[in-house]
């Protein structure tokens, strides 16, 4: 018989869940020297609700779940606006931390709604820095150009398609660079960086910035 729960309660022990498993959304168990060292949230949060394993969820986890769901449908709300449709996943995850209760069988889907939040809130911190940048970028160095720049992180992603890591930030004197790194120790938070130029174009994705493409990235 499925079995329905107060939203805000399972939230929250999403919540504690995803903090236990390092901040990440577990399918399987993970083992170390053959004993469990993580469990799939989809479990923690089952066997919380039904009393059979408790996680110490406290009244600030509560308040966080109540913060979370006005998070997300705001935000989600604007994307929708803004492209005209929603993100399927997202939209689900969002009708069910809506409503008071929800059902059991939604567990595993509710499991992922603290990792959702906290994309959605890392990427509007990336907008907003690169934002305060975009309009006072200008190139840097001239095609084919060796160029040496301290360098300020704004945002790194591994790319599968790719097979390496796209590196986006900016100069000391607020200008946009862009490159593609092999290697994550080739991801600079904050240093001197040294490339060659390899393109120098207005960004569509980023507010027309005007971005400098490195290629043969070096850290200095």
């Amino acid at each position: 018989m499925k079995k329905q729960y107060d939203t805000i309660d399972a939230l929250a022990a999403s919540i504690v869940a995803y903090e236990i498993n390092v901040c990440s959304v577990m399918r399987d168990a993970v083992y170390e020297n053959q004993e469990i060292k993580y469990q799939p949230n989809r479990i923690l949060i089952a066997t919380h609700l039904d009393g059979t394993k408790l996680l110490p969820v406290t009244d600030e986890h509560r308040k966080q779940a109540k913060e979370l769901v006005v998070y997300l449908q705001q935000t989600i709300m604007l994307q929708t606006l803004m492209k005209g449709s929603s993100d399927g996943f997202a939209q689900n995850v969002l009708d069910i931390i809506s409503e008071p209760t929800m059902w059991s069988k939604n567990v595993g889907l509710l499991a992922w709604a603290p990792k959702l939040s906290a994309d959605l809130q890392k990427k509007d911190r990336v907008r907003e820095s690169s934002a305060h940048y975009e309009r006072s970028s200008r190139y840097v160095g001239t095609v084919g150009s060796k160029i040496t720049v301290d360098f300020t992180l704004i945002e790194s992603r591994f790319m599968p398609r790719m097979d390496c890591y796209s590196v986006y930030g900016h100069t000391a004197e607020g200008n946009l660079i862009f490159y593609w790194a092999k290697k994550s120790e080739k991801i600079v938070q904050q240093g001197r960086i040294e490339g060659r130029v390899k393109k120098q174009e207005s960004d569509d994705f980023r507010g027309n910035a005007l971005v400098t493409t490195l290629n043969y990235v070096k850290v200095v």
